[in-house]
């Protein structure tokens, strides 16, 4: 008779685990999904911002005297082989850049359609912003997560790692 309690025992102990295990697991996927997800649109953003950023480029080299050369940083981003944490830097620095050369050349900002694509820019940045603070949460969450035993096991049977957070300004 004990050795049927002992065999009982052990096969639910061994259940509870299985099932501890799946919920866990659901739980890590689900986090992942919502930050893959995020990671998809930060990405389709900042080309876009890319592309907005291109457009005024233009319109400031033929407006200004100001040579193409300045923004080299801006033309050789694509060719780079970086990460989008990066990216987004060097889009804050082009863009900087260009709301700095507005101010000092009164005639850009008088041109409708510099002022359309700043617009276009700054609504974008207002997505960038909200999809980064969606993403740092549940970063967050899952950092906090992967690093906690019993999770830290199944996050590395499923080699999840922890993720870097992006600056918010």
């Amino acid at each position: 008779m004990i050795e049927v309690i002992v065999i009982l025992s052990v096969f639910i102990f061994i259940a509870a685990l299985v099932i501890i295990y799946f919920l866990v697991s659901r739980n890590l996927k689900s986090y992942k999904i919502k930050i893959d997800e995020a990671e998809f649109l930060l990405n389709e953003l900042l080309n876009e911002k890319y592309e907005l950023l291109n457009s005024t480029k233009e319109i400031i080299t033929k407006k200004t005297d100001i040579n193409h050369k300045v923004f080299t940083n801006l033309k050789s981003i694509k060719k780079q082989n970086i990460s989008t944490f990066d990216f987004d830097k060097k889009l804050v620095e082009n863009y900087d850049l260009i709301k700095k050369i507005k101010d000092d050349y009164s005639e850009i900002s008088k041109n409708q359609e510099f002022n359309k694509i700043g617009k276009d820019i700054y609504n974008l940045d207002e997505k960038l912003e909200a999809t980064k603070t969606f993403y740092n949460k549940y970063v967050e969450v899952l950092n906090n997560l992967i690093n906690k035993f019993p999770i830290k096991i199944v996050a590395k049977t499923q080699r999840l790692e922890e993720k870097k957070c992006y600056e918010i300004r």
